[in-house]
Parts: structure tokens; C-alpha cells; sequence
């Protein structure tokens, strides 16, 4: 099974190969990205000035029916119901995720591309059927705020680790 990350926002291209590796690392599957031209303009709440995620997911869903592990990366700020706004929606024990880089952006490169990763990696890990993790250092653990998705790892926790070994 391979995972692939579309770029369907405008991200460095280092950003991608350092998503891809850090991937690679933690779910011992070959990543590669793709740049695609997504309209989403669909999905968009003027009220809010974000965009829907739950449509928004459902047309991704539909637009990539392949069988590897897809994680849409985009640029524009995200919410659900009851949410002021989500870094990310994934598909549990699915192949579709959205991760927004809207609110994760700071001027300082390693910080911005550290909060991407750490985001990739805890929607992928809903994929591959995760679910989210007490332990606040875990990349599984729910990111309400920046400083939570600051202070876990990129990584998954020993008894994360052993869950996704058994999947």
C-alpha cells in the first residue's frame, strides 16, 4: 500500500519531501506527492469566511477513488459543525484525510513544517484506524489549540505504535 499526499494548495516543494519522509518513518509505507488544481470554492461559508470540511471531504472522497491511503493538504482554513475550526478530517480506518495549513503557518520553517508533519501523520493515523491517544506528547493526542500540536511529537506512542503494528 502506498500513501500519497496531494498538494492541492501551493506548499513548497520541500514541505512535501519533508512530509514524505517524516510519513515514511512513522508508517513504513512508500509516500510520494502530486500537485493537483482542486476547486473548492463549493465549500466556502461566507458567513465564517472558512470553508466546510464535511462537504468538502465528501467531494474529495468522491474525486480520488484509488486504493492507496490519500491525504489532501490545503491552504485554506477548515471547520465542522461545533468546531471554530479543525486543523484536519480524516476517514477512521479509511483512505481519505484533509489537513489545513492555514492556521499551522508561522514565519519560522521549522515550527510551520513540525506542525504539518505532526498533522499528516495523526489524520493518517485515524486512517489507518487510530483513534485519539491520552498521552499529550502523542501524535494521536487531539490538537484543540497550536500549543497542543507544538508540544506532541510527530511520532506515535509505544502503545500507539503497538496498535497500528496490529492493524
Amino acid at each position: 500500500m502506498k500513501i500519497r499526499i496531494i498538494d492541492a494548495g501551493n506548499h513548497e516543494e520541500s514541505l512535501l519531501y519533508f512530509l514524505k519522509e517524516r510519513v515514511e518513518e512513522i508508517f513504513k509505507k512508500n509516500c510520494y506527492f502530486s500537485r493537483e488544481e482542486v476547486k473548492i470554492d463549493f465549500a466556502f461559508v461566507k458567513e465564517r469566511n472558512q470553508y466546510l470540511a464535511d462537504i468538502l471531504f465528501k467531494f474529495l472522497k468522491i474525486s480520488n477513488p484509488d486504493g492507496e491511503k490519500v491525504v489532501f493538504l490545503i491552504e485554506k482554513d477548515l471547520f465542522t459543525p461545533g468546531y471554530n475550526f479543525i486543523f484536519g478530517k480524516a476517514e477512521l480506518g479509511g483512505k481519505f484525510s484533509i489537513v489545513s495549513t492555514a492556521r499551522l503557518f508561522t514565519e519560522k520553517k521549522d515550527v510551520y513544517y513540525e506542525r504539518c508533519s505532526k498533522e499528516v501523520n495523526h489524520e493518517l493515523g485515524h486512517n489507518f484506524g487510530l483513534l485519539h491517544c491520552d498521552n499529550e506528547n502523542c501524535v494521536m493526542f487531539f490538537s484543540n489549540t497550536l500549543s497542543d500540536t507544538d508540544r506532541k511529537s510527530y511520532k506515535l506512542c509505544e502503545r500507539c505504535v503497538k496498535k497500528y503494528e496490529r492493524l
